[in-house]
């Protein structure tokens, strides 16, 4: 046990008494200057420390720590129960199991990182991954579907991060396609799914699913530009939930509502939870922006745009972005 360690136990142990720097000193033979520099260590770890002059410290808050533990206790489903693997730091846990899926990882294989240094986003975007903050987590799957429907499995991702969310913290989020999470009009989710395809079969060697949610707040993390359009579930619904129990709820419904991805009933509520439909659009192709309304959801998660000509299409690529409203 690190003398961190040590002294965080000496924390728990006094439970809402103060301890003083020097008494935890003498307990475990350290100097005070030592006890000092630990605290702080702690500190940036995300534990919630109250010192007062006089008195000493007080732990008012652990740290939100994600355990496989603590998730396996939360869910319902069996059969992921034995493959969550738990990182302090990645660059990107999509990187990380697209390695693990090359080596031979079992289908249902659960990537989650406490931090990214170079999380991943869509059109070659980063996406933000604060360290004790949000959830970073990837799923490697060996579905047996043909290649056209990946587009499907985003949208069924984030029908699920949808309903996980609304469970838990009584809100009310919205989807906007193709694989956004929004809330309050800004976004908390962002899903990146990436495959491997086996040129001879002309199937899936396998699929990573990417699920990055803003838990924590995120008000001292990012940067103003960020703020303005993106937010988390605690900075917008001032509810504060371990990130393993939202990753618990998430795991379970993702593997129980499966059957809904496979005969696409999902596709109601990937339609109810819209939050482009109807709206003025800028979808861009190719570097190419062209204005159109956003008309409906296709079966197979396609956008049907209508441009400015009265033409319309279907689009399964590319990005559709929501005009400001100018007054």
């Amino acid at each position: 046990m690190t003398t961190k360690d040590k002294i965080l136990n000496e924390l728990i142990k006094s439970k809402n008494d103060y301890i003083s720097g020097g008494r935890i000193g003498r307990n475990l033979g350290i100097s005070r200057n030592a006890v000092w520099k630990a605290i702080k260590q702690l500190e940036n770890e995300g534990f919630k420390i109250e010192a007062v002059t006089n008195k000493g410290y007080r732990l008012l808050q652990k740290a939100d720590t994600i355990t496989a533990e603590d998730i396996i206790n939360s869910m319902n489903t069996e059969n992921v129960k034995e493959n969550i693997i738990i990182l302090d730091t990645t660059d990107s846990t999509n990187v990380y199991a697209k390695k693990l899926a090359e080596e031979g990882a079992k289908d249902r294989t659960v990537v989650i990182a406490n931090e990214q240094s170079a999380g991943k986003g869509r059109m070659g975007r980063t996406f933000c991954s604060p360290k004790n903050s949000g959830i970073y987590m990837s799923l490697i799957l060996r579905p047996d579907f043909p290649i056209d429907a990946a587009q499907l499995l985003t949208s069924y991702t984030a029908v699920t991060a949808s309903q996980a969310i609304d469970n838990l913290y009584e809100c009310n989020t919205q989807i906007k396609w193709v694989n956004d999470i929004m809330l309050c009009d800004k976004k908390i989710c962002g899903i990146l799914t990436e495959a491997s395809i086996n040129c001879e079969t002309c199937k899936f060697s396998y699929i990573i699913v990417g699920i990055g949610i803003n838990v924590g707040s995120v008000k001292n993390s990012f940067e103003d530009d960020l703020l303005s359009i993106a937010s988390s579930l605690e900075d917008e619904t001032k509810i504060v939930l371990p990130r393993s129990l939202v990753i618990a709820e998430f795991l379970d419904i993702f593997f129980e509502n499966l059957p809904s991805l496979y005969d696409r009933s999902f596709l109601s509520l990937y339609r109810e939870r819209s939050w482009i439909l109807g709206k003025d659009v800028s979808v861009l192709r190719n570097g190419v922006a062209t204005d159109a309304v956003a008309l409906s959801i296709d079966d197979n998660a396609g956008l049907t745009v209508q441009y400015t000509d009265g033409t319309t299409e279907t689009i399964n690529s590319g990005e559709a972005s929501v005009k400001k409203q100018t007054k």
